[in-house]
Formats: C-alpha cells, sequence, structure tokens
C-alpha cells in the first residue's frame, strides 16, 4: 500500500464511495464518492502517486462519476444537485484543470567501477571420442478416441407453452 487519505464524516447520509480513475501512468488518481450531509470532504478528490491532495470539486450534491484524462492535466466529475439519500432534480458536470506536477529527476546512483584483473587461459587438451551408431527405435502407432467433452450435447427441447 503506497498510503491511505483516511475522512469521516456527520450527519444521516453515508458518504459511499462510487468511482475511482487514474491516468495512464498511475501518477494521478481522483476519487468520488456521494459525500455526507454536512459537506465533511469534497465529493472529488483527486491525489498524485504520494497520497497528496491536489485537486478536488465540492460539488452541492453527491458525485456519481469522475474521469481523468489520459496525461493526467485534467479531471471531470458529474453529480446530482442533492445527496444521494435526497429526492431532486438536477445535476452538474465539472471538469478542472490541475497545476503541473513538477517531473521527478532521475537520481543519480553511485555504480560500480570495474577493475582488469589477470585471468588464467584454461588449455585444452584433445581427446577421441568413440561414435555409436543409434539403432532405430521402435515407434507406436495412435489411433485417436473421443473424448468425453468433445463430443456435443444435443440440444434440449423446448416445452410447448400453454395456449390461452
Amino acid at each position: 500500500m503506497l498510503g491511505s487519505y483516511p475522512v469521516s464524516g456527520t450527519g444521516s447520509f453515508q458518504g459511499t464511495p462510487v468511482g475511482a480513475e487514474s491516468n495512464d501512468n498511475g501518477t494521478v488518481m481522483a476519487f468520488a464518492s456521494w459525500g455526507t450531509e454536512f459537506h465533511d470532504w469534497p465529493e472529488v478528490m483527486v491525489f498524485n502517486r504520494n497520497v497528496q491532495l491536489i485537486g478536488q470539486i465540492d460539488f452541492p450534491g453527491s458525485a456519481f462519476g469522475v474521469d481523468v484524462s489520459a496525461d493526467g492535466q485534467y479531471v471531470v466529475g458529474s453529480s446530482k444537485h442533492v445527496h444521494a439519500n435526497q429526492f431532486g432534480s438536477g445535476g452538474r458536470i465539472e471538469l478542472v484543470q490541475l497545476a503541473p506536477q513538477p517531473t521527478p529527476s532521475p537520481t543519480a546512483t553511485p555504480t560500480a567501477t570495474a577493475t582488469p584483473t589477470a585471468t588464467p587461459t584454461p588449455t585444452v587438451t584433445p581427446t577421441v571420442t568413440p561414435t555409436v551408431t543409434p539403432s532405430p527405435t521402435p515407434t507406436a502407432t495412435v489411433t485417436p478416441t473421443a473424448t468425453p467433452g468433445a463430443t456435443p450435447r444435443p440440444r434440449p427441447t423446448p416445452h410447448p407453452r400453454p395456449t390461452p
């Protein structure tokens, strides 16, 4: 697990999670929830790979969908105008553009330097190996046999329907 972002809410409405998406390389992740009665957290929260909140959408009602662009620059969320536990009409779609995230630069790592060392070279002495002529090996003939799973089952006959 890379990390977690605990939330707790108040009121009688549940903050059910409803969706999660990430960009193509997994550096931006967005999560949508119904939110709570008293809006204890935004309905759409956007995190980086270190589980730091980098964006949010705070809807007046419950979120029902979320998506992240392939490059992680945009997040879109959709919501109902009121909480999912309430009757109401209307909704909203919001598109947010995230601030550019710094691209991590590679950290230089120490590498080992090879030191030349003398390696003795082995000498090969040729030896004579007798050759063996292979004798013919008897072969068996395989006879194909049917397997129970290879034969199709007969199609069931439908029962006639009663006429009115």
